[in-house]
């Protein structure tokens, strides 16, 4: 079956390659487990003392398993210790020494292998000292060592003497389960050693690198192993080996390249190897998987360089930093690596934590609970993060178990390797998710048989806060009957908030779905009666017999339109109106409101509430005025020149809203005056004409024209005559007898006149113009003489 994997734009943050840990030359550890100090030796029996610690194994609920080989025990740390000589919680003793130990991918199955050729199984976790075990397998073999178990659920026990890793494809539930086949032999019953590609010499450690490949430390040969991918059967080679130039050696060393039985190794999320040297009292790091013979290591531990080779170097005494006698290495969620120290007494830690923290959580969801032999299976595993940190470079395993082909696979976050199961996610934010879904078939011959699938995170960048949800699994019995035909269904209408009736015929029991991977029924029947729709769906119905049908068959339903709408519409004042029911309403003057019933073409019911809103129609008169002779445009557009006297002009119009309106006007002429005036003024006196401006010491007739605007807006010419009236300046002269009064010309009069009188009579004339008379009054003289005079008689 040819497998596809699809890629989906998802998760909107992106982060660049990363690096767990960055370990450095001779580096101190930063925690020791199983002693007080890193200067302690302690042997006594404590829940806080490793004795000769093998083998360790953190599970990904965060659970710390060591194998004690000189203690017969098991301890186990239900949350990974934060401080040196943090006792464990639970011990478990085996009637022999402890040599090798894993946990299940979901955390929940703890697997130990026991020198005396058992290998023990707890389906659940330990909870209680000494917890019974539910699971034996004897494989009659001397010495079983190393454990792993794979992301697929394959359990993998070297065994060191038979030289050689047995492999059953799932976890044994059945005491004394025969392994399926071996790596490093070519059969079941060959149990020689040596140095090519396909054989093994007193195998131990064995570890899954993030691209599949499968790791073993092949302690007597001095060397690493690895294979391109978990062999599925006997006899398979090797393709690359560390430690030695080439297949074939057998050459024990001390340097950046050569190694001295290794009886570790681990493979951390970021592709590092680290290999610890029990003759070399070291572990070697590479930066990388090798994809060469002999490549060199780039970090040693333990030791101050790649050419020494000293226990507890320098002084024989343990420190932080030196080693001997190293047994097993593992790495933990956030890539600290654990390595126990059999002769130590302990396990370092090396390594820091993080300081973001997250709550990460993965679930499955499979398509059925019912399979059958070649029945098609759907697992979508999904990631959440409600926070309160961004989890950054999380990295989950998972894999169909074996009996699953993959057809294809679906990755709308991240990225996946097939070979390993390892399927990485860039960051997932706050309240956010990732998710990974895998199609394929139950193969066949898998009828009776239990399949388990398992999903657990293995790194993130943020320290989670509950481990408890970070392994799961599905489990699912294939079952032994045939499988039906596919159900007969039709696509199908119904009205919008109106249920849908589906119906299907087929054999067996009809299962109804809202997903094609659901595993949980909306119903079983031959119809089935949704919820009401307000959006158009798919559903699913599966026949079932026990065994589901091949597929689940699509019923799609579309929505008719349901009509609760309002609408608004405009008329003139005074016309009429259709509604969608047909109703007509005429002369309408006022806003209407009402309500059609209408039943669809597609049956469904409808409601229409229509609001009428009246536009007015406009008669309206107004008024104008123009000056005389001018010219006026109507509203219309019609100008009509040279007005002279009163024009009515009727102005017809459609407004905005489409209503017919009449504008009747009426253009008044305002005067345009050319007057004539006269004024007088005193000679000499100014004059100020209409248009204001003012004409000084006028002493002569003058003629001037005013244009002015009146206040309708028409222009104007006054012309003003000013005439000059005369001012008179006369001298009189007058006489009177001496001692006689005299009145002058402005009334005043003056007695007893006896010399000449000079006066000035201010006077105003008829014209109002000042004048000033000058009389000079002259005295005569009045004689009162005596004389006397002679004549001559008679």
């Amino acid at each position: 079956m040819k497998k596809i994997i699809t890629l989906i734009a998802g998760l909107a943050c992106i982060t660049s390659a990363f690096s767990q840990q960055t370990f450095t030359n001779f580096e101190n550890a930063s925690m020791v487990i199983g002693q007080p100090n890193f200067q302690s030796l302690l042997t006594n029996i404590s829940d806080s003392v490793t004795r000769g610690p093998a083998y360790c194994a953190i599970s990904s609920k965060g659970m710390l398993a060591v194998a004690e080989q000189s203690g017969y025990s098991v301890k186990i740390w239900h949350n990974l210790p934060t401080r040196n000589g943090q006792p464990s919680d639970v011990q478990i003793s085996l009637p022999f020494f402890a040599e090798g130990v894993d946990w299940s991918p979901d955390g929940n199955k703890l697997i130990v292998a026991g020198g005396n050729s058992y290998i023990y199984i707890w389906n659940s976790i330990p909870v209680v000292n000494n917890q019974p075990v539910d699971v034996t397998v004897r494989i009659y073999t001397n010495s079983p060592q190393g454990v792993l178990v794979t992301p697929n659920g394959k359990l993998l026990i070297s065994e060191r003497y038979n030289h050689r890793i047995l492999v059953w494809n799932s976890i044994p539930v059945i005491n004394d389960t025969p392994a399926d086949y071996v790596i490093g032999q070519p059969d079941m019953t060959t149990t020689s050693t040596g140095t090519s590609a396909g054989k093994l010499n007193q195998p131990w450690g064995l570890d899954l690198s993030p691209d599949g490949k499968l790791l073993i430390a092949d302690e007597q040969n001095h060397r690493v192993v690895i294979y391109d991918s978990v062999p599925v059967a006997s006899g398979e080679n090797a393709t690359v080996v560390i430690g030695q130039t080439a297949f074939g050696q057998r050459i024990a060393g001390i340097s950046d390249f050569r190694i001295s039985t290794p009886v570790g190794v681990t493979a951390t999320v970021d592709g590092k190897i680290a290999v610890s040297e029990f003759g070399n009292h070291r572990v070697t790091i590479w930066d990388s998987i090798p994809q060469t013979n002999g490549e060199a290591a780039t970090v040693v531990l333990g030791q101050p360089d790649f050419y020494t080779g000293t226990p507890f170097y320098p002084s024989g005494t343990p420190d932080t930093n030196n080693m001997r006698n190293l047994y097993t290495i593992s790495s933990d969620l956030n890539g600290r690596l654990f390595l126990c120290g059999r002769d130590m007494h302990r396990v370092m830690v090396f390594g820091d934590l993080p300081t973001d923290s997250a709550d990460l959580s993965v679930s499955i969801k499979e398509s059925s609970a019912f399979l059958c032999d070649s029945s098609d299976v759907v697992y979508s595993f999904i990631i959440n993060n409600p926070g309160p940190d961004t989890a950054k470079s999380v990295v989950a395993t998972t894999a169909f178990p074996s009996g699953y082909s993959v057809d294809n696979v679906t990755i709308p976050d991240g990225s996946y390797n097939l070979a390993s199961g390892y399927w990485s996610i860039p960051c997932i934010a706050p309240n956010d998710s990732a998710q990974l879904i895998i199609n394929g078939l139950v193969q066949a011959g898998m009828a009776g048989l239990t399949i388990t699938t398992y999903a657990n995170i293995i790194n993130s960048s943020a320290i989670d806060t509950n481990l408890n949800d970070n392994g799961t699994n599905v489990s699912v019995t294939i079952l032994t009957i045939a499988k039906p035909d596919d159900p007969i269904a039709f696509d199908t209408e119904t009205c919008f908030g109106s249920s849908a009736s589906l119906s299907a015929s087929g054999s067996g029991t009809l299962y109804w779905y809202s997903d094609v991977d659901d595993v949980t029924p909306l119903d079983t029947g031959n119809t089935y009666l949704t919820v009401p729709l307000t959006t158009a769906g798919t559903f699913y119905v599966e026949a079932n017999n026990g065994c589901p049908s091949n597929n689940r068959v699509a019923i799609d339903v579309s929505l008719n339109p349901v009509y609760n709408e309002s609408e608004t519409d405009a008329i003139c004042s005074g016309e009429s109106y259709t509604f969608p029911d047909g109703t007509t309403q005429n002369n309408i003057t006022s806003t209407v409101v009402h309500t059609s019933n209408l039943i669809t073409v597609n049956g469904c019911d409808s409601v229409i509430t229509t609001t009428i809103n009246v536009n007015p129609v406009y008669n309206l008169a107004e008024s104008a005025g123009v000056c005389s002779g001018d010219s006026y445009t109507f509203p219309d557009g019609t100008t009509q020149n040279n007005i002279t006297s009163t024009v009515v002009h009727a102005s017809n119009f459609v407004t905005v809203e489409g209503c017919d309106s009449i504008i009747t006007t009426t253009v008044d002429v305002n005067p345009v005056y050319d007057l004539a005036e006269s004024a007088g003024v005193c000679s000499g006196d100014s004059y100020t004409f209409p248009d204001g401006t003012t004409q000084n010491n006028i002493t002569s007739t003058v003629v001037h024209a005013s244009n002015l605007v009146t206040v309708e807006g028409c222009d104007s010419v006054i012309t003003t005559t000013v005439n000059v009236n005369p001012v008179y300046d006369l001298a009189e002269s007058a006489g009177v007898c001496s001692g006689d009064s005299y009145t002058f010309p402005d009334g005043t009069t003056q007695n007893n006149i006896t010399s000449t009188v000079v006066h000035a009579s201010n006077l105003v004339t008829v014209n109002g113009c000042d004048s000033v008379i000058t009389t000079t009054v002259n005295v005569n003289p009045v004689y009162d003489l005596a004389e006397s005079a002679g004549v001559c008689s008679g």
